[in-house]
């Protein structure tokens, strides 16, 4: 997985998102550490979570930009394949 970070889903300024950590301590021992992704420019900021990787990949997930991804790959291979058919078989 990629640990660099997305552009903020708002306002889309990537330069400004950073990882940021709460932690609980107690007599100078850290009982837990949780991570968040924050955007300094516009304050937007997820949950925080147990593990620095969960807050990157949730951070990263947008689950319509990547649907529309898929699909985007999915029909640029089909007219990759459309191309290909009408070039054997009608000189394109």
């Amino acid at each position: 997985m990629s640990k660099e970070l997305r552009e903020c889903p708002f306002c889309g300024k990537s330069d400004k998102v950073t990882i940021y950590t709460y932690s609980m301590v107690n007599n100078d021992e850290v009982l837990w550490t949780r991570y968040g992704v924050k955007c300094k420019r516009c304050n937007f900021e997820i949950p925080v979570y147990a593990e620095k990787e969960t807050a990157i990949r949730k951070w990263n997930t947008r689950p319509t930009e990547d649907a529309k991804d898929k699909e985007v790959d999915s029909l640029v291979l089909c007219l990759a394949k459309v191309k290909s058919f009408c070039k054997q078989h009608h000189d394109y």
